[in-house]
């Protein structure tokens, strides 16, 4: 896909050209036609010198011909760009030009600032053609920016429907304050929902009181107080409310109920039985993790096991449990079964297995896109935008051969693109690739002046902070999480903030390269320093906090069997991402070491 960022920077001389803005056409001046093209002398290059010079006449007309004829290029995804931006054309169309943008894919979704910000553009085009629904949706899409909240506010004058959206969207602050402005009171079941997501369960127990005693079978509002009369720390009551629910809903709450009790034995039988009863993975690990604590290894075994052979984000969690406990309680047959579980291509699987080899030579053909030619064009002439552009809608369409995807990707990254064109080849990885040049591109050596300097400032090895930046961005420097982590190394606005005072760099930009890298760097050497060089706990605390993780490394369990670390860690992605940075730190320093690329550069000048 094609970032909404890269399109919007590439679009420049185009929104120069048609004066976006401005309150009509302008004439263009006669003394234009003396200017030379930059495209001027490139044969492959004639179709943007067309446009050009439609963009000089103001030929609208023109324009939309092109987009509606042309095939998919980066060219006419730049010009239905221009025209959805430019004043002349009518709104309408210009809703519509906004939704074969959209509908072709082009946002990129790390993006989330120039993401809300491109929606805000469509919701103001799309209200202002009197597309209400379409632009109440991009309004939504563009929370929270203020003005996309106040498009809300005008569109769904209806204050419970805002503060349902608001409410779905993430917003409970603002869906409060929705409520508060109605001219009659909220429904209570909506309100108690609003103050739940605020933490305020007190509140929240009295709307769902009054709503049971108008309706006392309200199912929902039964389930809703259950939960909140867990969360205030009344189980005996919360205990006869889940008993009232339905079979699911009254196993998965006296199921939690006895875990916050500590009767972990009952906890870990009700959730098998949840896990049982619903299909759940997640309510079958948690099974696990109670018969565990309640010191029943031989009981959480099996679960562990047919966890392991399940569908879903805890499979390979679960095979490696289930190796530890098997070889802890000697049961050689159940250890081979986990063992095989594991996959070869993942950390675990590395730890048990060895690394993968890849072949000595890479035997891809040699692949020379016409388009590889046209790239390099565009880079002359200095339209580099344009050239990786052109190279991403290539790359989108050459999924059926190796060597072309390859090819492409190491185009890209030599142009600085690393998100997408490392993706595109480690789909040939999960394919069982074991070409030397694709896993090259796969597991790139990113900016790698920036790393290798400030890793060796730091005391932290190049290849970590190249696995770190592969999990957290995926190389993308404008990348903004949910949680608002900022850029390569998705520092968080609080973190960001100390380290700046640690380094003294109170200006220090997130979205920089190097000033990024420079406090990732940094904050990676301190937590090596605070941890002892311990590589797994220094990963897991970047991601779940020193704090969470210190807490866990200092349990006595872990401090008896350090392999009890692992299972510890109660917060899904903090697993997940152990074990992607890891696996990457071990490809970047033992698969792919110094000599091996010096091998996929020498293969790439040279290819059989």
């Amino acid at each position: 896909m094609l970032s909404l960022l890269l399109l919007i920077g590439c679009a420049l001389w185009l929104a120069l050209e048609l004066r976006v803005g401005a309150a009509r056409a302008l004439p263009y001046p006669e003394v234009a036609a003396a200017v030379r093209s930059v495209y001027e002398g490139e044969p492959l290059l004639a179709d943007y010198r067309a446009v050009e010079a439609m963009v000089r006449r103001g030929d609208i007309e023109g324009l939309s011909a092109f987009v509606a004829e042309a095939p998919e290029s980066f060219l006419r995804y730049r010009t239905l760009l221009a025209l959805a931006r430019d004043v002349r054309v009518p709104m309408a169309r210009r809703a519509a030009f906004y939704e074969h943008l959209l509908a072709a894919g082009l946002i990129e979704p790390l993006a989330r600032e120039e993401v809300r910000a491109a929606f805000l553009e469509v919701a103001r085009v799309a209200e202002l053609a009197g597309q209400t629904e379409r632009a109440l949706d991009a309004y939504t899409r563009a929370l929270p920016l203020p003005a996309a909240a106040l498009g809300v506010a005008r569109l769904e004058p209806d204050a419970e429907r805002r503060a349902e959206l608001l409410l779905r969207v993430g917003a409970p602050a603002d869906a409060q304050r929705a409520l508060a402005r109605a001219p009659k009171p909220p429904p209570p079941l909506l309100a108690a929902r609003v103050y739940r997501a605020l933490g305020e369960h007190e509140r929240a127990l009295e709307q769902l009181e009054r709503l049971l005693q108008a309706e006392p079978t309200h199912l929902e509002g039964r389930t809703e107080r259950a939960w909140v009369l867990l969360a205030l720390g009344r189980t005996d009551e919360a205990a006869a409310a889940f008993g009232s629910l339905d079979e699911v809903a009254r196993t998965r709450g006296l199921a939690a109920l006895a875990a916050a009790r500590g009767a972990y034995a009952e906890a870990g039988e009700r959730y098998r039985q949840l896990a049982e009863r619903s299909g759940e993975a997640g309510a079958l690990w948690r099974a696990t993790e109670m018969l565990e604590r309640a010191g029943e290894p031989e009981a959480a075994l099996p679960l562990y096991l047919e966890l392991a052979q399940k569908r879903s984000p805890y499979r390979t969690d679960a095979a490696y449990r289930a190796l530890v406990l098997a070889e802890r309680l000697g049961d050689a047959a159940v250890a081979q079964r986990a063992a095989a579980l594991l996959p070869e291509d993942a950390y675990f699987g590395a730890l048990r297995h060895g690394l993968p080899e890849l072949l000595p030579v890479s035997r891809l053909e040699r692949a020379a896109p016409e388009v590889l030619e046209r790239a390099a064009a565009l880079a002359r002439v200095g339209d580099r935008e344009a050239a990786i552009g052109e190279l991403l809608v290539a790359l989108a369409a050459a999924r059926g051969s190796e060597a072309e995807t390859v090819a492409l990707a190491e185009a890209l990254q030599d142009l600085g693109e690393f998100r997408r064109s490392a993706q595109a080849a480690t789909r040939w990885l999960e394919r069982g690739s074991r070409d030397p040049r694709t896993w090259h591109v796969a597991f790139p050596r990113a900016y790698a002046q920036v790393v290798e300097r400030y890793a060796a400032a730091w005391g932290v090895e190049p290849e970590l902070v190249w696995a770190v930046m592969r999990q957290e961005s995926a190389f993308y420097p404008r990348a903004v999480s949910t949680s608002r982590a900022m850029g390569l190394m998705q520092i968080v606005p609080a973190t960001w903030a100390w380290l700046a005072e640690l380094l003294d760099d109170a200006a220090a930009d997130p979205f920089s390269v190097a000033d990024n890298v420079r406090f990732g760097a940094f904050y990676l050497g301190s937590l090596m320093d605070l941890f002892g060089g311990d590589l797994e706990r220094v990963v897991t605390a970047y991601n779940g906090g020193p704090g969470y993780i210190g807490a866990i490394a200092a349990l006595e369990a872990v401090q008896r069997d350090p392999e009890a670390f692992y299972r510890l860690i109660d917060r899904q992605e903090t697993r997940d991402y152990l074990q992607k940075v890891m696996w990457g730190y071990l490809v970047y320093r033992d698969v792919l070491g110094d000599t091996r690329v010096a091998e996929v550069q020498a293969a790439r000048a040279d290819p059989p």
